[in-house]
């Protein structure tokens, strides 16, 4: 199993420097965007062991995950999987895309991973604003949406959030049973 480590802001800032000078990924706003195709090749651990038996954050010191937009396909290769996310949104803050071609999530598994924030929470993305395949994925991972006055609030297992237009139709069928319960 690959791991991700690093004197891990370094790294993480050396990678995210590299994508973005390649063109593969820009900011704006400072929101960062993914365009284009990832493709796993074996599996990432971000932070290892970060949740107990019971889904909550086990460590103090963790590397905090920085959400990206996808426009596009982030393909798992249909046995790897991401371990041990802490971030706000989910793996990608809003899958979106033109209406030419559809952005994709295939093929992967999220584990012992946690997300949190305010607003629309979700383990693969915290909204999905327009024609987007999710196609055998999964998550293990504790997703809560915090309320605050000023932000709208929802949260799901795999999408907080799906806007939903006669374009856009999504279907979902668990391959096991889901048993919601309540994070403090």
């Amino acid at each position: 199993m690959g791991t991700y480590s690093s004197n891990t802001q370094t790294r993480h800032a050396r990678l995210l420097s590299y994508l973005y000078s390649r063109g593969i990924i820009w900011t704006s706003l400072r929101i960062i965007i993914f365009s284009g195709c990832a493709s796993l090749q074996n599996d990432i651990v971000v932070n290892e062991n970060l949740l107990n038996e019971n889904g909550r954050i086990n460590k103090e010191n963790y590397v905090w995950w920085l959400s990206p937009d996808l426009r596009g396909t982030f393909e798992g290769n249909g046995f790897w999987k991401i371990f041990g996310l802490r971030g706000e949104n989910g793996l990608f803050s809003e899958i979106y895309s033109d209406y030419s071609e559809k952005s994709s999530v295939r093929n992967l598994g999220i584990e012992d991973s946690y997300f949190s924030g305010n607003g629309y929470v979700g383990s693969i993305a915290g909204t999905i604003t327009s024609s987007t395949e999710l196609i055998n994925i999964y998550s293990t991972s504790t997703v809560y949406a915090e309320k605050e006055e000023s932000f709208e609030l929802g949260s799901g297992g795999l999408v907080g959030f799906i806007e939903v237009s006669y374009r856009l139709c999504l279907l979902c069928k668990p391959n096991q049973d889901v048993n919601p319960q309540y994070a403090p």
